[in-house]
């Protein structure tokens, strides 16, 4: 599963996001994936939290083992993805590696 995140993101979508997300990887078993925040201009309003107690226990209790996430460009965004990540990666609650090109995540990603 490819996730793209681009620009300005309100609370609602990143929800309505994550929800879909969660849909999908339970409808199809995903056990890996790539989170694309790279065009992502800065996490909304109450979106770290969102990440840090929604999306992270929910896609690990759903069985997702390898997540690849291509890094902000945004100084800002970058920021709020390491705040959203940060109890998660002490947790090593699954597999993560960050990137800054797709293909070099895609091709980590197809290694598991």
């Amino acid at each position: 599963m490819d996730i793209i995140f681009s620009g300005f993101v309100s609370y609602e979508e990143l929800a309505e996001a994550i929800r879909y997300e969660l849909m999908m990887i339970h409808h199809y078993t995903i056990r890996k994936c790539i989170v694309n925040l790279q065009k992502i201009a800065i996490y909304p309003k109450g979106g770290v939290d969102h990440v840090r107690n929604v999306w992270f226990p929910e896609v690990v209790k759903a069985g997702i083992t390898h997540v690849a996430f291509i890094v902000p460009e945004n100084m800002f965004a970058q920021l709020d993805m390491q705040a959203a990540h940060t109890e998660a990666e002490e947790k090593k609650v699954m597999h993560t590696k960050y990137f800054i090109e797709a293909s070099t995540a895609l091709e980590w990603i197809r290694k598991f």
